[in-house]
């Protein structure tokens, strides 16, 4: 058995804990179940670590001796030091495209929620409030996303069923998003598109993709939503916005921190926030178990990873 550090918080929540030890003992694997911060003094006894949103840098990896792969428990591997890993000869892993299903609804829900103000009507009537405001509707209508890899594709998809006109911008086009929409320059998008979506992974190129400017470009009816990473949006920007009425509303999932630092986010009226929850779906998250073993034990064990859980 090869000895794993699950470090990733949401790692099992589909499942008891029970369960998940036997589909990594399937694999050949022996799972420790602990947080990365109080494990930095045994990281040594780890050939591989599975990580959440936990920061993996020189620092740790220094500590991680025997450590052969890190394992992103999720698509996006921003939190992880690619270079440091590379120079100690370890593999970074992740799971592109297993829950583009997923975040591709969570923001479709968002976008719809925002519109309508669905969270907000549902907060006046438990008030005791009877306060009714016209919200936005989406057939006609024009979204905008920001990103067309498998998610943003797949959220075209949905929008199609509802009559909308789709735009995208990607620094790469994909031919498959050419069957659902079209693609223009991001500041043609941002100017006609009443829904944004944000769907590029985070890097130096797209920090603050998202902010004053192109605020700025947007129509005063415009919704944003942002299920990719919260720094692609200035959140200080983003507030200004909302607060002087220059975009109608927002969503996010995400945010500059793990967790909102700043508390004006939480008081707006016109934004909706969620817990970085959009991949968390009971079937996405049991899928997720069994591919994290099964690509562990691959790298660990030279298996195919094939095995059935």
């Amino acid at each position: 058995m090869r000895k794993i550090l699950v470090a990733s918080a949401t790692c099992g929540k589909g499942i008891s804990r029970e369960e998940l030890r036997s589909l990594f003992n399937t694999y050949e694997l022996d799972p420790v179940f602990h947080p990365l911060k109080d494990s930095l003094d045994d990281l040594k006894d780890y050939e591989g670590i599975l990580v959440g949103t936990e920061h993996v840098n020189a620092d740790v990896l220094n500590k991680a001796e025997n450590c052969k792969v890190v394992m992103k428990y999720g698509v996006g591997t921003d939190n992880i030091d690619a270079e440091a890993c590379k120079k100690r000869n370890i593999l970074v892993e992740s799971m592109p495209g297993i829950n583009s299903d997923t975040v591709a609804e969570m923001a479709f829900a968002l976008m719809l929620s925002a519109g309508r103000m669905i969270p907000q009507n549902d907060a006046s009537m438990k008030a005791g409030k009877w306060q009714r405001e016209p919200g936005l509707t989406t057939v006609g209508k024009t979204l905008g996303i920001v990103g067309t890899g498998a998610i943003g594709r797949k959220l075209a998809g949905y929008a199609k069923g509802l009559q909308m006109n789709i735009l995208g911008y990607d620094v790469f086009e994909n031919e498959d998003f050419k069957k659902l929409g079209t693609y223009v320059p991001l500041e043609e998008l941002l100017k006609k598109a009443d829904f944004i979506s944000v769907h590029v992974p985070l890097n130096n190129d797209t920090y603050h993709l998202i902010s004053e400017n192109e605020l700025n470009m947007m129509k005063s009816t415009a919704v944003l939503v942002n299920t990719a990473r919260g720094g692609i949006v200035d959140e200080d920007a983003l507030c200004k916005a909302l607060e002087t009425g220059k975009i109608r509303a927002a969503a996010l999932d995400v945010y500059e921190g793990e967790k909102p630092q700043d508390q004006r986010l939480l008081s707006l009226p016109n934004l909706i926030t969620t817990p970085h929850v959009a991949a968390y779906a009971y079937d996405t998250l049991r899928k997720m178990d069994r591919t994290a073993a099964a690509k562990l034990s691959s790298v660990l064990n030279d298996e195919d990873g094939d095995k059935n859980a």
